[in-house]
C-alpha cells in the first residue's frame, strides 16, 4: 500500500481530533499539540471541553495554560495549594477571572483557605451547572454561615451527582443537609451523626 493513501492524524475531521484531546489533560494540547501546525492551532484554540488539573504543574506551564485559554472552553477545574504548589488557588483567583468560567462542569480545590473557597462557590452556586464537586479543606477550618449556605446552595443543584468533602467535623455538621437532592456519590471524609445525614441520604451510594 503507497503511503500516500495512509490517513495521517492531521486529515482527521476535527470532531474525531476533539474525542481524542477528551483524553488528553489541557498541558498536552495547549503545550504540545497546538503548535504542531497551524490547522492544529486552529482546532485547539476552539476546543471547547479543557479540563484543567493544576494538582502538579510548574507556575510558567499553569500561567501559560490560563492566559492562552478561553474561560469558557474549560469543563474541568482542580486547584491545589498544596506544598508544591502553594498559593496557586489565590494567584489563580487573583489574576483570572473566576466569573469567566461559566461552563464548569466539575470543581476539586485541594486544601483551601476559607475565604477562597467562599469566591469560588458564590460563582458556581449561581452559574454552573456543576455535575462534580471535591473540597479538602482543613480539618481544623471553621467556615463561617455565609460559606456554608453557599455550600448548601451548590449541594441543591439538580445538576450535581458527585460530591467529595473533607471538611472539619464541626463544619460537616453545621451544613444544611437538603432533603431532596441530586447527588449520587457522597463521600464525608470525617464523622457525622447519622441523623443528620439520614433525611438527604435516600438514593446515595454512600462511599
Amino acid at each position: 500500500m503507497s503511503t500516500n493513501n495512509i490517513p495521517s492524524l492531521n486529515s482527521l475531521p476535527v470532531e474525531l481530533l476533539h474525542r481524542i484531546f477528551d483524553n488528553l489533560d489541557a498541558e498536552n494540547i495547549r503545550l504540545s499539540i497546538q503548535y504542531v501546525c497551524k490547522r492544529f492551532h486552529s482546532i485547539t484554540k476552539n476546543y471547547n471541553r479543557y479540563k484543567f488539573n493544576f494538582q502538579s504543574i510548574a507556575k510558567h506551564k499553569f500561567h501559560q495554560i490560563c492566559r492562552t485559554t478561553h474561560p469558557k472552553n474549560v469543563i474541568s477545574l482542580i486547584l491545589s495549594d498544596e506544598n508544591q504548589t502553594a498559593g496557586q488557588i489565590g494567584l489563580f483567583l487573583s489574576l483570572y477571572h473566576i466569573e469567566a468560567y461559566t461552563r464548569l462542569q466539575s470543581v476539586t480545590l485541594i486544601l483551601i483557605e476559607e475565604w477562597y473557597l467562599k469566591i469560588i462557590l458564590e460563582h458556581i452556586s449561581s452559574v454552573c451547572s456543576l455535575t462534580s464537586l471535591v473540597i479538602n479543606c482543613e480539618q481544623n477550618s471553621a467556615s463561617n454561615a455565609h460559606t456554608l449556605q453557599l455550600l448548601s446552595s451548590v449541594i441543591r443543584k439538580n445538576s450535581l451527582l458527585k460530591l467529595d468533602l473533607t471538611l472539619g467535623y464541626d463544619t460537616i455538621n453545621k451544613l444544611e443537609w437538603p432533603v431532596e437532592c441530586s447527588v449520587r456519590y457522597l463521600r464525608l471524609f470525617e464523622r457525622i451523626w447519622f441523623q443528620i445525614l439520614q433525611a438527604a441520604t435516600t438514593g446515595f451510594d454512600l462511599a
